[in-house]
């Protein structure tokens, strides 16, 4: 399972997204590899052209304005069915 984050800390809901996922990537142990991609980074902005975004196994998660832990949870627990 990974969870790809891309997050800025010019933007306070996406601070605080961050930092949810974050914990719920703890709560799972190595089960969830989370790669992080802050947009703060001109290269990597340049690179993906994506400031703030959350990805499941590839899958998009649709969230505003952040998203809630058990709604993070859902969408890993979901991916999971699918492997």
């Amino acid at each position: 399972m990974v969870i790809d984050l891309f997050w800025s800390t010019f933007c306070l809901t996406s601070d605080v997204e961050a930092q949810r996922v974050r914990e719920i990537v703890s709560e799972y142990g190595g089960t969830v590899i989370s790669n992080e991609y802050s947009a703060d980074n001109q290269s990597i902005l340049q690179q993906y052209g994506i400031s703030r975004r959350i990805y499941v196994n590839g899958k998009i998660v649709e969230v505003s304005p952040e998203i809630e832990k058990e709604e993070l949870r859902q969408e890993i627990e979901n991916a999971k069915i699918k492997i």
